[in-house]
């Protein structure tokens, strides 16, 4: 992500998502998730709610690139193939505008190899936080976080 200087646009990646925390029960999540991949944000009351419904989507799309096909045994989830560029559906400005009532992340997730993500936590400001090479390690990060920032 590139910080904006003067008049520069900042730019947000097809492969980062917008994680605003709401709220935080008992080390669970709620909020809203904001990606260029979708027109309208995606809304979880769980932590694995969150999980589920991002990597779907990131299925969907094709980006960024699955390590494995999962298999399935109904025909509700859709996969696309890699796609190198997928097209804007969100505007980077608009998503840089959200903010979470507890806290604000950027995930940016650059793999997902051993059917996990790989990739870096950065704050609102677009600091990086961590390196998390699960989700279940980028979820350690976020309550972590959240938690002291309370």
């Amino acid at each position: 992500m590139e910080k904006a200087t003067g008049g520069e646009k900042r730019s947000y990646p097809s492969n980062a998502l917008r994680v605003c925390v709401d709220r935080m029960e008992q080390n669970d999540l709620e909020g809203r998730v904001y990606s260029r991949l979708r027109e309208e944000p995606l809304t979880f009351e769980n932590c694995s709610e969150l999980f589920l419904k991002a990597d779907s989507m990131f299925d969907e799309k094709g980006y960024p690139q699955t390590f494995q096909k999962k298999r399935t045994f109904t025909d509700d989830h859709a996969y696309a193939s890699y796609c190198a560029a997928p097209p804007d559906k969100m505007d980077s400005a608009f998503i840089l505008e959200q903010t979470g009532a507890c806290d604000t992340f950027d995930v940016i997730v650059q793999t997902r190899q051993r059917t996990g993500w790989q990739g870096l936590l950065k704050n609102s400001d677009g600091a990086v936080v961590a390196e998390f090479q699960s989700e279940m390690e980028l979820l350690k990060l976020i309550i972590e976080h959240v938690q002291a920032a309370q």
